[in-house]
């Protein structure tokens, strides 16, 4: 399974992910404008104008590898293909030997600072329902999914994530749930109550293989299923059926 993560490179970044340096950001001169993520190892860089084209070896990461260069339509934005980096560390992204109408730049330079694991991730938990009867037998299929928050797309190549789960009301059926191709499902029955009760149900990432050990402890979700209480029910007998069960009654 291959995890994804979330590196920025806005300067005015409320978590200080990224900022310019070494470099004149002006319109006469060539200029990274920003680092954006697409996933941990995924970068879509934005210049500041058209370059002719792009390489591997344009670019550089002190502390990570550059895989690979893909220049969009048009031709400011570059998507890079990494390897090696982590999360929460500073990195700086170097450029140089773009060129534009044939003509070399000066080389660049952009700090930026990789995301946490909660800045990328999130835990999603969904029921296929959204109140059951407060009767007992009542039941809701829950899934959870690991869900990319920059592409809202679900991790499918996250495998073997093992997740423990828990409710205030009801029983989860089973309790502890290995997670594959970033999906797990369980079934919330509800409990017997004579007024109506919320259950939250939560879960969190407790064991993962080597690739995404940073999801372990770091991840939570949590959902409601509203369990509502059958009405009270009086029912009247007819005053021949109460004479008719009197004379039943032994003497």
């Amino acid at each position: 399974a291959t995890l994804v993560a979330s590196i920025y490179g806005s300067a005015a970044s409320a978590h200080d992910y990224g900022s310019k340096h070494h470099q004149t950001n002006n319109s006469k001169t060539l200029s990274i404008n920003s680092v954006k993520p697409l996933s941990k190892t995924t970068l879509e860089v934005t210049l500041s104008k058209e370059v002719d084209g792009v390489k591997a070896h344009h670019f550089s990461i002190k502390g990570g590898k550059i895989t690979s260069v893909k220049l969009a339509t048009d031709k400011k934005t570059v998507t890079i293909e990494t390897a090696g980096l982590d999360y929460d560390k500073r990195y700086t992204l170097q450029a140089s030997g773009l060129k534009i109408q044939g003509k070399e730049q000066k080389s660049l330079s952009f700090n930026f600072k990789s995301a946490t694991v909660t800045d990328l991730w999130s835990l999603s938990i969904k029921a296929n329902a959204s109140s059951l009867q407060a009767n007992g037998k009542d039941e809701a299929e829950i899934t959870l999914q690991l869900v990319n928050k920059n592409t809202g797309a679900i991790d499918t190549n996250a495998d073997n994530l093992q997740l423990q789960l828990n409710t205030t009301y009801g029983t989860l059926t089973p309790k502890t749930v290995t997670m594959q191709d970033g999906e797990a499902k369980v079934i919330l029955r509800s409990s017997s109550s004579k007024k109506d009760v919320t259950a939250k149900i939560t879960a969190r990432i407790t064991k993962a293989p080597k690739e995404n050990k940073d999801l372990v402890g770091k991840l939570t979700g949590s959902a409601t299923v509203n369990f509502t209480a059958q009405p009270f029910t009086l029912s009247l007998m007819h005053t021949n059926d109460t004479h008719a069960n009197l004379d039943n009654v032994a003497k």
